[in-house]
């Protein structure tokens, strides 16, 4: 009987050491099991975070940029002063340079409309490190394309105003001679297209691109083709010197080229 009850005892304390490891086995893939799920959303939240996330993703955690292919410049003239004989140089002010899309738009949705600005109070948007003059060197020996808007078409000005100027930063006007955004070909690309202009009066709105050059007459009816198709202006748009205007000592002159 003792003998008996031993190997019972026996028997049963094997067969305990052998169960509790399985018990064991089964509550550490349980916990494992639990542990997978909360693992691969660690995961997922790490490659979330190393993704790419555009300005078009999230406005404020965006970790990507798109460069354009040069700097450009917002200017803006003020209105003289009643009574007060100014210099036109003193009027002009640069007041935030931008290279990529994102630093455009932060600018263009943060300043006043066309449509909200004072008569006499101008924009320009100029390649970076160029004076939207006449005299400056870049710019002397080119020209401009420009077109009006009627005073009851300024309202219209706004989105007309916005297509061009997009044109421009994104070489849509420049063409396809236009290098990649940051290559080597865009260190020392000249390009033809300088800039644009719009003039607040009384009358209406006055737009102009001012390009390098007057003389490369397939290049610049190229340009203005694109520049009359963005701004959808009502009327055509004409082409003049600036050694002309320069010459004159007014911003008119005789039109050489015109797109109607």
């Amino acid at each position: 009987m003792a003998d008996t009850a031993v190997e019972n005892l026996t028997k049963v304390t094997e067969e305990t050491s052998i169960v509790e490891p399985q018990t064991e086995q089964v509550e550490q893939t349980e916990q494992a099991e639990q542990a997978e799920p909360a693992q691969e959303q660690q995961e997922e939240q790490q490659k979330n975070d190393d993704s790419v996330k555009t300005i078009f993703d999230s406005v404020t955690e965006f970790n990507t940029i798109h460069p354009l292919s040069t700097g450009w410049a917002l200017w803006y003239i003020k209105p003289a002063t009643p009574g007060i004989k100014e210099d036109w140089k003193e009027l002009l002010s640069e007041i935030v340079r931008f290279s990529s899309v994102e630093e455009f738009w932060g600018i263009y949705n943060n300043i006043p409309k066309v449509s909200e600005l004072p008569i006499k109070g101008d924009y320009a948007i100029y390649r970076q490190g160029i004076r939207p003059e006449w005299e400056e060197e870049e710019n002397k020996q080119g020209g401009k394309w420009f077109t009006t808007f009627g005073k009851g078409q300024k309202n219209s000005i706004d989105e007309n105003w916005l297509k061009v100027v997009l044109g421009a930063i994104g070489e849509v006007l420049e063409g396809s001679e236009a290098p990649e955004a940051g290559s080597k070909e865009a260190e020392t690309y000249q390009p033809l297209v300088m800039g644009l202009f719009l003039n607040v009066r009384k009358t209406g709105v006055r737009v102009e691109l001012w390009t390098r050059t007057a003389d490369n007459k397939d290049r610049l009816m190229d340009i203005g083709n694109k520049f009359k198709t963005l701004l959808n202006p009502p009327d055509r748009v004409e082409f003049t010197k600036h050694t002309d205007s320069m010459n004159k000592g007014t911003s008119r002159s005789d039109a050489k080229l015109t797109i109607y």
